[in-house]
C-alpha cells in the first residue's frame, strides 16, 4: 500500500474525504481483534507529509535509501549490458551522473536509452510502419548498434 496516495496529514490537507478515509483506516486498524494475525506492510517515498495518526500505528519502520555509486552501476548494467546491449559510454560515467536516481529512474533512463538508440540504428523504419498502418511490422528486422552516450543524453 502506497500511504502517500490516501493518508496526507489532515492539519495540512483540504479534502474532507481524506480526513473520512483516514478515520476508517483508523478504525479498522485499531478495531483487529486477537482471534487472528493481520500484517500490515506500507509504502512511502514522502512520510514527512503522512498524517501522524496513521504513522504511530506502524511501530516498525524501515528506511531504504537510494541506490549509492556501486547499487547504481549494477542497476544500469542489469538494464544494459545483461540485457545483451553493448554500451559505448562508460557505465561508471552513467552512473556518476545519476546521483540521487531510484531504481525505477535508472530504469526509465536505460529504456529511453535503448529506444533512442533503436531510433538512430532503424532510421525511417518508423515512418515505413507508421506509413503501414503497422502492416509488415513483424516483417522487419530491427538493427541495433551500441548505446551511445548521446542516447543517455537524449533519454
Amino acid at each position: 500500500m502506497r500511504l502517500n496516495l490516501f493518508f496526507k496529514d489532515r492539519e495540512s490537507s483540504q479534502s474532507g474525504n481524506t480526513t473520512g478515509v483516514i478515520q476508517e483506516f483508523l478504525r479498522q486498524l485499531d478495531g483487529f481483534s486477537g482471534e487472528g494475525f493481520v500484517l500490515v506492510i506500507a509504502a512511502t517515498n514522502q512520510p514527512w507529509i503522512l498524517d501522524k495518526a496513521i504513522l504511530s500505528r506502524f511501530e516498525k519502520r524501515i528506511f531504504v535509501s537510494l541506490p549509492d555509486d556501486e547499487t547504481r552501476k549494477k542497476i544500469l548494467e542489469i538494464h544494459t549490458i545483461k540485457k545483451g546491449y553493448k554500451v559505448e559510454v562508460s557505465i561508471s560515467e552513467i552512473s556518476n551522473r545519476t546521483d540521487g536516481f531510484s531504481g525505477r529512474d535508472l530504469s526509465y533512463l536505460c529504456n529511453e536509452a535503448i529506444r533512442s538508440m533503436l531510433r538512430r540504428a532503424n532510421a525511417g523504419l518508423i515512418e515505413k510502419i507508421e506509413g503501414n498502418n503497422g502492416e509488415g511490422m513483424k516483417m522487419e528486422k530491427y538493427k541495433i548498434s551500441e548505446i551511445t552516450k548521446t542516447d543517455f543524453d537524449f533519454a
